[in-house]
């Protein structure tokens, strides 16, 4: 789990890599326990922490987006209303594929 995390760190500026659907809910998960119970509150440091993780979490989208075929124009579909839910379901639940969008075979 930590691996998953730490690897989400190693990689926060790649984007033409692949991220794995674990990689992906490792990241969300532990980022928003971080920013909304543990660092945030207490130490007022929410608005900060959300644009420390903002970088980061937009080369993962665009990352997952490659993993399941897609292009990192895709990310600007969130902005749409309603297709946004269908691409966060998609981004969320489906496997890996074994090639990306920019044709990197899969490490697995």
């Amino acid at each position: 789990m930590l691996n998953l995390y730490l690897n989400f760190w190693k990689k926060f500026l790649n984007v033409t890599d692949k991220a794995t659907r674990g990689e992906y809910w490792m990241a969300l998960l532990i980022n928003n326990v971080l920013l909304l119970n543990i660092l945030g509150p207490q130490l007022g440091l929410t608005e900060i922490l959300g644009l420390v993780f903002l970088i980061p979490n937009i080369t993962l989208l665009v990352r997952r987006m490659n993993d399941l075929g897609r292009t990192y124009r895709s990310i600007f579909l969130f902005l749409v209303p309603f297709y946004n839910i269908y691409l966060l379901i998609l981004v969320l639940f489906a496997p890996e594929n074994e090639k990306n969008a920019l044709n990197i075979q899969s490490r697995r």
